[in-house]
């Protein structure tokens, strides 16, 4: 089970990628006093002897003590910028860390989850890439081929159509969230889908990373908040 984290608790390691919606859910439904605004970054990868796994969320002030030989990757949601850290004292922040005796090597990545913690006045702020198509559809750009969509509209059942193919699918959400590759759904580079629910649409179009690599996109770059 995915780990909401305030203090370090030893758990074996789980390799990163899929199964990020139990994240979510565990945030909505188990911890009823805590909302998502808290969390400011989440473990991508980590040692397997550290404290942490892979999609642990963290809040801000949190101190990680890395043996010499021990690394984690950071995603933050607010600034999209994901953190490889090798050793030392790592101490959360709201959009990086700060770090003692440690190597870091810090990239900014294509992501969608500053949407997580950001109110709607900030959004322009976040980084994220979401604009108006010339139809006036609110578009994402999703750098993974198995989403994870998130929010209210996700809900429930909506439709959701292959603009190349035509091809339109009834999908359904569970909580609000609908991860992608828990429904074992690849979606197809350079397509672009509608998700459409009571004549609301919005398009989604999957690009492939500047590295070329799925394998390396970051964690951050599979999350889609619908409004």
């Amino acid at each position: 089970m995915i780990r909401i984290c305030t203090k370090p608790k030893k758990m074996r390691y789980v390799p990163p990628k899929f199964r990020l919606v139990a994240l979510f859910f565990a945030a909505v439904t188990s911890f009823p006093a805590v909302t998502l605004a808290e969390y400011v970054a989440l473990v991508e990868d980590a040692s397997s002897e550290s404290n942490y796994k892979a999609f642990d969320l963290l809040q801000d002030g949190l101190v990680i003590d890395l043996g010499a030989d021990q690394f984690i990757n950071l995603g933050y949601f607010g600034s999209c910028l994901s953190e490889h850290i090798v050793g030392g004292r790592v101490i959360i922040g709201r959009f990086r860390s700060t770090v003692f005796g440690s190597q870091v090597t810090r990239d900014t990545v294509s992501c969608d989850g500053g949407r997580l913690i950001l109110e709607p006045d900030q959004l322009a702020q976040s980084g994220v890439d979401v604009f108006r198509g010339a139809d006036g559809i609110l578009e994402f750009i999703v750098y993974d081929e198995y989403p994870i969509l998130i929010g209210k509209f996700v809900n429930g059942e909506f439709d959701f159509i292959d603009e190349a193919s035509g091809v339109r699918d009834t999908l359904s959400g569970n909580a609000g969230i609908l991860d992608f590759s828990v429904i074992d759904r690849e979606l197809k580079t350079g397509n672009s889908y509608l998700v459409t629910r009571e004549m609301v649409s919005y398009r989604i179009t999957i690009v492939e990373p500047a590295n070329g690599d799925f394998s390396r996109v970051s964690s951050l770059s599979r999350i889609v908040r619908l409004p």
